[in-house]
């Protein structure tokens, strides 16, 4: 029975070598660098990604792992890659992209297209998800003090270092009706005639792409008073 149980461990052993030697591994397909190729080279070499990925078997996948020169150009060429996966009908489950505020196990310095058969590891594992929710110094600003008979007044939103345009700025009015603006960082209000002693604008900003989704409010009234 030791010699039996001898040999059956052997053969085991040597089973899982060959399994191993045989593992599906994550393939490396292209590479793209921001400062010497152009944004038509991209979405070329990401159309490529997803034309493989679409012949292959169901269960591979496609990874992005995006590298830039600024979190804006990063942001951007995130979009384009999620927008050309979801055009050409990629299932979710079979993409992803590689997002600036994830930590990932090892440092990508160039950005990198991979197929990830069925078993494969996949090149970079994330390990993080910071929140990018730095927003204190976000303000309402407007004026103070305000005639009753004034019609329009003007608010403002500062201190949001997310790029603008992955930011939407949703706006309220207590008092007035917003006329302009709603979305940008800037509105125009009118104000009611039935408003009586003062108007508050509050902001809600929404930042688009953020991997924790980070609201965060604001908010600033201007009193009216009469002369």
């Amino acid at each position: 029975m030791g010699k039996l149980a001898l040999l059956i461990g052997i053969i085991t052993l040597l089973s899982l070598q060959i399994v191993a030697q045989h593992k599906a591994k994550a393939l490396k397909i292209a590479e793209f660098n921001d400062r010497t190729e152009s944004t038509k080279a991209f979405i070329a070499k990401t159309e490529s990604l997803i034309k493989q990925v679409l012949k292959s078997p169901k269960t591979t996948r496609a990874f992005i792992a995006i590298d830039g020169k600024n979190i804006l150009t990063i942001l951007r060429l995130r979009k384009i890659a999620r927008d050309l996966f979801i055009k050409n009908k990629v299932n979710e489950y079979n993409f992803d992209v590689s997002h600036p505020y994830t930590g990932y196990n090892e440092i990508f310095n160039t950005t990198e297209f991979w197929l990830i058969p069925k078993g494969a590891e996949p090149p970079y594992v994330p390990i993080t998800g910071d929140c990018f929710c730095t927003f204190a110094s976000l303000k309402v600003s407007g004026i103070e003090n305000a005639d009753m008979k004034t019609k329009v007044l003007l608010f403002s939103a500062t201190g949001n270092d997310w790029p603008g345009e992955f930011t939407v700025y949703n706006w309220s009015v207590a008092g007035g009706t917003i006329s302009e603006g709603q979305g940008t960082s800037r509105i125009t209000v009118r104000v009611n005639e039935i408003a009586k002693s003062e108007i508050t604008a509050t902001v809600a900003v929404q930042f688009i792409d953020n991997p924790c989704d980070c609201p965060n409010t604001a908010k600033f009234t201007t009193a009216l008073r009469s002369k």
